[in-house]
């Protein structure tokens, strides 16, 4: 059972809980549901389905992950089975930082041994 739940994102904030659970049903059928909601009531954009089995989940995933299927949708829906874990870069809050600028760069003899050259100061250093 647990194969066969989905979770569904970037849903727009107009699309009711009852056209999202119809458009869902078109993908197989859907044996529990939830749609995220505010203390008023409000769409939060995101929710769980689950599926009579994982067959149906998948396909689910393929119809809808990347689909503007709403009108009015700003963003593409985001469709994955709710037992994936995250890859580092959806885990990501911020942008890592960028690599240092630094004058040194990295170079290596033709016999294989790094060295180091400051285009700045043209100094030259070796790995000990």
């Amino acid at each position: 059972m647990a194969d066969s739940k989905v979770f569904l994102g970037c849903i727009p904030n107009h699309v009711e809980e009852d056209v999202l659970k119809e458009e869902c049903e078109k993908q197989g059928t859907v044996k529990d549901f939830f749609y995220m909601q505010d203390k008023v009531g409000t769409d939060r954009g995101w929710a769980f389905v689950t599926y009579e089995d994982e067959t149906e989940a998948a396909v689910a995933v393929a119809m809808f992950n990347g689909q503007q299927i709403f009108p009015g949708s700003a963003r593409p829906l985001h469709c994955k089975f709710a037992n994936e874990k995250l890859t580092k870069i959806e885990n990501t809050v911020f942008e890592a930082p960028t690599k240092a600028v630094t004058p040194w760069q990295e170079f290596t003899t033709p016999e294989g041994k790094p060295y180091y050259f400051n285009s700045a100061t043209k100094e030259t250093r070796w790995e000990k």
